[in-house]
């Protein structure tokens, strides 16, 4: 066994163990009031959760308002309004952030989602915006059974019309200087960063999604990053300075691409590591521009131009390393390939140990250490498992306008 497998197994048994701390303390007991995401049912994937996770707080601390995120796997026979309204404590939410709060609740094996909204926000959330949200943007992803995408579609409206209720534009919310991109390296795992917020959400999760899996199975990485201005510096230069801050690609292969886009200076780029210069050299980096991102790019259909660029850039790194591209893409088959890790009754009976020294903490201190422990659970898991890997850049490239 692997120590990296190792380490998720044990991290595994800890999560199982909090999980049924979870599910048998009151409310009362375990109050979590800086967590956004509870995803007791197991259907929201990292990336999602992290994000929730990370516009929720900054959210909070702007504007004093909470969006809460929950899941479970059922509610018995109590009705879904009574059981969203009776655990709102479960969910860190207290009685004085009630009024300027909204939780999605979404219970798996009823595939049935609900929306609390507090009374400070019910001018713009009504209930008859709240089915709207629902039917046009939840259901149809949980009817095709992709429950993280749904949610993912649900919160980003929800997300974008409370900031509009407190008077902040959506794009006004993530912008950043030109050179706080550059020196700011984001998230691990985090393969799409749109400052510019031209990438829609499907589009940005797919693209998430499948560097991924790339960077997985070939330790390349493709990330895409989207700026209103990269200010007085060129984008060239631009480029490769975010390249090696980033550390895009492995440290070793140089692996790493980049696909910048600056709209409002109306120009684009694609900066490759020298370990991919052969399969992406700059007349093909520029053949993709001209061919696939610019055509899309001169319509203004700026989501639509990365996605097809991406692929091609995805397509031809697959290529490179004899990957077949239906192993990266085909959902079926990437399903089969993720083994879950089996725990024996050693592992489980650890977990129940676990389990008593957090209910005796709670009798005895309150649960302080079980709230302690809880949040560096929850900082580890967040971390994920790879982030960018020290590439240089410097393999070449190509630049465009449009």
């Amino acid at each position: 066994m692997t120590v990296q497998r190792t380490i998720w197994r044990w991290l595994t048994i800890l999560c199982l163990a909090v999980a049924s701390l979870m599910g048998t303390a009151s409310a009362a007991e375990v109050p979590m009031e800086d967590i956004y995401v509870y995803d007791y049912a197991d259907v929201i994937d990292g990336a999602v959760e992290r994000e929730i996770q990370r516009s929720s707080t900054r959210l909070k601390k702007r504007t004093g308002a909470r969006i809460t995120v929950a899941t479970v796997k059922t509610i018995g026979d109590t009705p879904i309004e009574q059981y969203s309204i009776e655990n709102l404590h479960t969910w860190g939410i207290s009685e004085e952030e009630k009024n300027s709060t909204i939780l999605i609740l979404f219970i798996a094996n009823a595939h049935q989602s609900y929306v609390v909204v507090g009374s400070e926000l019910e001018g713009t959330f009504n209930d008859a915006r709240k089915e709207e949200i629902q039917n046009q943007y939840m259901i149809p992803s949980f009817r095709e059974g992709d429950y993280s995408q749904g949610i993912w579609y649900g919160y980003s409206v929800v997300f974008k019309e409370t900031l509009q209720a407190y008077g902040i534009e959506p794009g006004d919310w993530n912008k950043k200087s030109p050179q706080k991109i550059a020196s700011s390296v984001p998230t691990k795992d985090i393969y799409v960063q749109d400052y510019a917020n031209i990438i829609d959400a499907k589009t940005e999760r797919q693209m998430q999604k499948y560097s991924a899996r790339l960077d997985g199975r070939t330790g390349a990485q493709i990330v895409v990053v989207t700026v209103d201005t990269t200010g007085d510096v060129p984008i060239e230069q631009y480029s490769l300075e975010l390249f090696r801050k980033w550390g895009i690609g492995g440290k070793e292969k140089n692996n790493g691409v980049l696909l910048l886009v600056a709209v409002k200076d109306r120009k684009s780029r694609i900066e490759v590591g020298y370990g991919l210069e052969g399969a992406l050299n700059d007349a093909k980096t520029g053949a993709i521009q001209d061919e696939y991102i610019l055509p899309a790019f001169q319509q203004e259909r700026y989501s639509e131009g990365i996605w097809r660029g991406y692929a091609a850039l995805f397509k031809e790194t697959a290529k490179e390393y004899q990957v077949p591209i239906e192993e990266l893409t085909d959902e079926r088959r990437t399903r089969e390939d993720q083994r879950p890790i089996e725990l024996g009754w050693q592992e489980a009976a650890m977990a129940g140990v676990i389990i008593i020294l957090m209910l005796i903490d709670m009798k005895v201190t309150g649960g302080r250490f079980t709230h302690i422990f809880i949040r560096i659970l929850l900082f580890v898991l967040s971390r994920g498992r790879g982030g960018f890997g020290g590439g240089r850049g410097g393999g070449g490239g190509s630049s465009r306008s449009w």
